[in-house]
């Protein structure tokens, strides 16, 4: 079973993950070029992990 942490990073990479998509990928978006997968999967990895870190760099103060 997944910590409440872990589901609020999720729920946050969801969020910010889909923000960042939408300004890294707008190209794609307007049919003007093909997804990058690498930059696609980046942008919903980075923000889990950072908000990952975070939390725990806080909490272990």
């Amino acid at each position: 079973m997944l910590s409440s942490r872990m589901w609020q990073g999720i729920k946050t990479a969801l969020v910010v993950g889909t923000v960042l998509l939408c300004i890294n990928q707008y190209e794609v978006l307007l049919g003007q070029a093909s997804i990058q997968p690498v930059k696609a999967i980046l942008g919903y990895c980075v923000p889990f992990l950072v908000f990952l870190y975070g939390t725990h760099a806080t909490s272990s103060r």
